[in-house]
């Protein structure tokens, strides 16, 4: 009989227990609180793009040679030596050149224009071979001295000065055909701070967008 009470007693006792721990199984877990939205990044703004590079220049000076005049004597030969020298100066400075044979073949309908030096010569020889420039070579020839000039004339505006605008002259008391050929380079590189086109800045870009 006290047996039956003690099992009693102790089934008493452990009851609320048994029922907290199937009431805590039973009931659903909470849930973990949500995150709040995390915010979208703001798009990076792309960057503008490159200003337009300048364009380079399309055409270059342009010169033309009416006469290469070789006075005193000397030989086919030898003009045409000298003129190779003289015509190569101003080749390498970048300069595109028009000999006389070349001249003469384009103004072969009016071959007056080839001697004229006035204003409306040089204009109309300007406008029609496309050159800024003209220059008259004379050479005068004395055994082995040599003694060369170049005028430079311009065809531009509206009335070209008949006067050349550049002088240079050079000369040679004994020189062989080699060293004379040699000096009329040198005449050609004279006249090249004549025929210098002036270089434009580029404007600047414009400025990038607020």
């Amino acid at each position: 009989m006290s047996r039956l009470r003690l099992i009693a007693a102790i089934v008493v006792l452990t009851a609320p227990i048994v029922v907290s721990a199937v009431a805590s199984a039973a009931s659903p877990q909470s849930a973990p609180p949500p995150s709040a939205p995390t915010a979208a990044a703001s798009p990076v703004p792309a960057p503008p793009p490159p200003p337009p590079s300048a364009p380079a220049p399309s055409s270059k000076v342009r010169v033309a040679i009416p006469e290469f005049q070789i006075e005193g004597g000397g030989s086919p030969a030898l003009a045409l030596q000298l003129q190779d020298g003289f015509v190569l100066g101003l080749v390498r400075a970048g300069v595109q050149v028009l000999d006389p044979v070349d001249m003469g073949r384009r103004l072969e309908s009016k071959p007056e224009l080839g001697r004229c030096d006035s204003s409306p010569c040089l204009k109309t020889i300007g406008q029609l071979l496309d050159v800024k420039y003209l220059v008259r070579v004379k050479v005068d020839v004395a055994g082995n001295s040599y003694k060369m000039v170049a005028r430079l004339f311009s065809t531009e505006g509206a009335a070209p000065a008949a006067l050349p605008v550049a002088n240079k002259s050079k000369s040679c008391d004994v020189c062989t055909v080699a060293e004379a050929r040699d000096i009329m380079l040198r005449l050609a590189d004279a006249l090249r701070a004549h025929l210098e086109e002036p270089i434009v800045a580029a404007p600047p870009p414009p400025p990038p967008p607020p």
